[in-house]
């Protein structure tokens, strides 16, 4: 949620507010660093893809959209 709040103090070169959109899922991932001319830390996994189609599918920026699962983890939690 901090997020949400920061992103507003932020702007591109040309002006226009940025904008993010943040999807929760819990799940199992793999991750690894990926590359040797320019490694990079990647995460792969069903879980990474529902969470980025939660994102993808929903026009709405400004928000975080929280599967049913980690809504469950979280309400466990007393969140």
């Amino acid at each position: 949620l901090a997020m949400l709040e920061q992103i507003q103090h932020f702007t591109w070169p040309d002006g226009k507010q940025m904008e993010i959109k943040v999807g929760l899922h819990s799940g199992p991932i793999v991750s690894g660093v990926v590359g040797e001319l320019l490694p990079r830390y990647r995460l792969f996994g069903d879980t990474i893809n529902t969470a980025s189609r939660m994102c993808s599918h929903n026009p709405s920026t400004s928000k975080v959209m929280c599967s049913a699962s980690t809504q469950a983890l979280l309400s466990g939690l007393g969140m």
